[in-house]
């Protein structure tokens, strides 16, 4: 198997796995289907909070009001990003939901605990998303995908 196969095949597991922790998807899905009844939108748009959260679907309530209070007070303290990744993937684990920052802090937390290496978890500065890269060699440019290599 070449490295690439290796490292897809452990993508495909962990993704799987997160897959399968979980009850609900993302949260902010709704935002994109129909910014005017999604609770971000709302929030964004300053309309106050007694009307967005009638706006609140599950995955909103469980991501806003859960999830992320729950890790939040917990990782000031943490020491390393890896701790900070460990809070936020037992959180997401215990509560079944969370957004593509918590769903990637559950996915390297799992390919860690694996063994595999080299794994980054990354966020866009300036964007919305994070993610996991697995295999990135260890001279590229972390802002440049094109020198991440296979």
């Amino acid at each position: 198997m070449s490295t690439l196969d290796i490292n897809l095949t452990h993508s495909r597991d962990a993704c799987t796995y997160v897959l399968n922790t979980l009850t609900l998807g993302g949260a902010n899905w709704d935002q994109y289907q129909d910014p005017k009844n999604s609770w971000e939108d709302c929030v964004n748009s300053n309309k106050g909070k007694k009307y967005c959260d009638a706006l609140k679907d599950p995955v909103d309530i469980c991501l806003y009001d859960k999830v992320r209070p729950g890790y939040k007070t917990k990782i000031v303290k943490a020491k390393t990003m890896l701790e900070k990744l460990r809070i936020i993937a037992n959180k997401v684990k215990q509560e079944k939901c969370g957004n593509c920052g918590e769903f990637s802090a559950l996915a390297f937390m799992y390919l860690y605990d694996k063994g595999v290496r080299p794994i980054d978890w990354m966020s866009l500065v300036g964007g919305d998303h994070a993610f996991v890269v697995i295999g990135r060699e260890s001279k590229s440019n972390a802002n440049d995908v094109l020198t991440w290599g296979r």
